[in-house]
């Protein structure tokens, strides 16, 4: 009982990791452009790129937040005096609390609330302890260097330009990854298919081999015949083992992308070819240039930059800064009646401006010339893409309709070879046909078939070039 329990459970063991092993997933192309943007590898990344470049936006921004200061000091002086008149010991304790905050317009505002409390020892203190509470307010107001909030405005601005290129590019480079999977999709629909293509010519090689055997045996047919059979069956061998190894580095390939397990296995089902509609010329570009990401990327860029060349314009301007305050104070030996006291108006104000401005300024200048040279830059780079995208629009355009007439070409000529095999087949069955007729029409029908394998092949993939080169490859 206990000896076949055991061997249940072995065969169960050994049964379960073949099951699994055999799992296959039928792939079309839709499926692999679903799963390349839920499963790839480089598109997780570059969706991370774009989450974490978006927490540049909150950050510029900061610029206009409140900030909260506080501060508590204690200090105990029991210096050496040179006369007891202000005694041998003083207790002062400062409490401070603050805000500021910085306006859309440049202005910092700040409202301040301090308490001092002072004890000594000496007998001509006047009050003591006293508490001596006040509240003030500040203002800064840039009118030259960043004028009315000029600069923190455009630096917002350019996060939120440069935020818009980021999602561009992101997107482009989603595109590339989905564009470069389904291109390994098509080379390994490719493998597959013409790994089948092998196991059919080798079948057929082996079947009109075995055929002559008995032939021969019954003396029907000419050694040099069987000969010729045989090297047949050997070079189709030889064939097979190659699109094995291709099949094998296709499969390998698209997994990767996929993201796909060791224990699944891919396999391409069958696709329609053909069915693309044909488009102008002049509205494939109008696609590209409204929807290529790179494209739309630099020019979000070209746009940034000139919001750099006016922000490095302003940096040559000398910081010249209005600022006033007003303070409020109240003293008495009770915290309360010192504090109550602030309002009875016991003001200390100030009004002025600030200057300040580096005589060289070469800094200024320096960033303000780099920025003018880096926008040229973009408008090279942005006509410069321009005219690639033209030339591969044009390029592909017309490779599309060359495919698509070699999809009509290539299927006709796989047609006529199998008749023309079929026919020699039936001679030679009559004894009117000899070997290598036999052997050459079984192969011009396998390369027939080759042909329109890869004229398909040839179609998809210059579709997707097409989708590719005019930013439709997601849609």
């Amino acid at each position: 009982m206990h000896s076949r329990f055991f061997l249940f459970i072995f065969l169960l063991l050994l049964v379960s990791p073949l099951a699994v092993a055999g799992k296959t997933i039928v792939l079309t192309s839709d499926m692999v452009k679903n799963s390349a943007l839920e499963k790839n590898l480089e598109v997780q990344l570059a969706t991370l790129d774009e989450e974490i470049g978006e927490q540049d936006l909150p950050a510029a921004k900061s610029v206009y937040d409140i900030t909260l200061s506080a501060r508590a000091v204690h200090l105990r002086d029991k210096s050496e005096r040179s006369t007891i008149v202000f005694g041998t010991e003083t207790n002062t304790t400062n409490y401070d609390i603050s805000l500021s905050q910085k306006t859309p317009l440049g202005t910092e505002l700040g409202l301040g609330f301090s308490n001092q409390r002072e004890s000594t020892d000496s007998a001509f203190a006047t009050v003591n302890p006293s508490f001596d509470s006040e509240a003030s307010v500040t203002f800064r107001q840039p009118v030259a260097k960043n004028a009315f909030g000029f600069v923190d405005r455009k630096t917002v601005q350019l996060v939120k330009k440069q935020l818009e290129a980021l999602d561009y590019t992101v997107k482009s480079r989603i595109e590339t990854t989905v564009y470069r999977t389904m291109t390994d999709y098509w080379l390994f629909y490719r493998a597959h298919y013409l790994k089948g293509l092998a196991d059919e010519s080798l079948a057929k090689a082996r079947k009109l081999y075995d055929t002559n055997v008995k032939k021969k045996e019954m003396g029907l047919i000419e050694p040099s015949d069987l000969n010729a059979f045989a090297a047949n069956h050997n070079i189709q061998q030889n064939n097979q083992l190659i699109t094995q190894d291709l099949l094998s580095s296709a499969t390998e390939t698209i997994r990767m992308d996929l993201s796909l397990s060791s224990e699944e296995s891919p396999k391409p089902g069958r696709e329609s070819f053909g069915k693309k509609k044909d488009v102008a010329l002049g509205e494939a570009l109008g696609l590209a240039f409204e929807g290529r990401p790179d494209y739309l990327a630099l020019k979000k860029e070209l746009e940034a930059s000139h919001l750099k060349v006016a922000l490095n314009k302003n940096s040559r301007w000398p910081q010249v800064d209005v600022v006033s305050s007003l303070a409020l104070n109240g003293i008495d030996d009770d915290y309360g009646q010192a504090v109550e006291d602030i309002s009875d108006g016991h003001p200390t104000w100030s009004v002025g401006m600030e200057f300040a401005f580096p005589l060289q300024n070469r800094a200024g200048r320096a960033n303000a010339k780099k920025s003018a040279l880096e926008q040229a830059k973009k408008i090279i780079e942005l006509k410069r893409k321009e005219q690639e995208i033209t030339r591969q629009v044009t390029e592909k355009v017309e490779q599309l309709r060359h495919a698509k007439k070699r999809l009509t070409a290539t299927r006709l000529a796989r047609e006529n070879q199998y008749q023309k095999m079929a026919g020699e087949m039936q001679k030679y069955e009559q004894g009117r046909s000899d070997s290598d007729t036999v052997i050459r029409y079984q192969n011009d029908y396998i390369e027939a078939k080759k042909l329109a394998l890869d004229a398909e092949v040839n179609y998809a993939l210059t579709a997707l070039d097409l989708d590719f080169v005019t930013g439709k490859i997601l849609e």
